[in-house]
């Protein structure tokens, strides 16, 4: 056989070989995509906000993501204005590297080291600062609020987080 009708051979073998891939793999993807649970089975987790007493944290994991739902003092309700409600519902992570944020909201009764009374929440790792409202204040290198998760009043008290996609905004 000669070099010319042996190149062809490989290219044939090749071109065969990715043909018979393409196809599995546009086979399989959809099989196995059928194995994963749907929306309707996955639990919906609700809290009672009636149980948080004022100036307290409840963490809650929704997701996968660690969820803060903080019941905001008269004090701290005229600190960031009555327009957003009791209750401050948003991630416990750093928008830069997911770490878990550290609550001051409870040290010195809003008097903190540099004399601000704006810091709730403090990073470890990239020492960004956050509000009461989850809005960045400080420090870190990053720009970015907190996330709020998607969820919805069931009644006037009683909230349901569900797996939807994302976060708000």
């Amino acid at each position: 056989m000669d070099k010319s009708n042996q190149t062809r051979r490989n290219f044939i073998f090749v071109a065969t070989g990715v043909t018979v891939a393409a196809g599995l793999g546009a086979t399989l993807i959809p099989v196995f995509g059928h194995l994963n649970p749907g929306g309707d089975s996955l639990p919906h987790i609700t809290v009672n906000l009636s149980t948080i007493k004022p100036g307290k944290n409840v963490k809650v994991l929704v997701n996968g993501q660690l969820i803060r739902i903080r019941h905001l003092t008269d004090k701290e309700l005229d600190f960031v204005g009555g327009d957003k409600g009791r209750f401050q519902i948003y991630s416990a992570a750093c928008p830069r590297e997911g770490c878990i944020l550290v609550d001051l909201s409870h040290a010195h009764e809003y008097s903190y080291r540099d004399g601000r009374e704006d810091v709730a929440w403090y990073c470890t790792c990239c020492g960004a600062y956050f509000d009461l409202m989850g809005r960045h204040v400080r420090g870190g290198g990053i720009k970015s609020d907190l996330d709020v998760p998607r969820y919805e009043y069931l009644s006037e008290n009683i909230i349901e987080f569900r797996r939807l996609p994302g976060f708000a905004r």
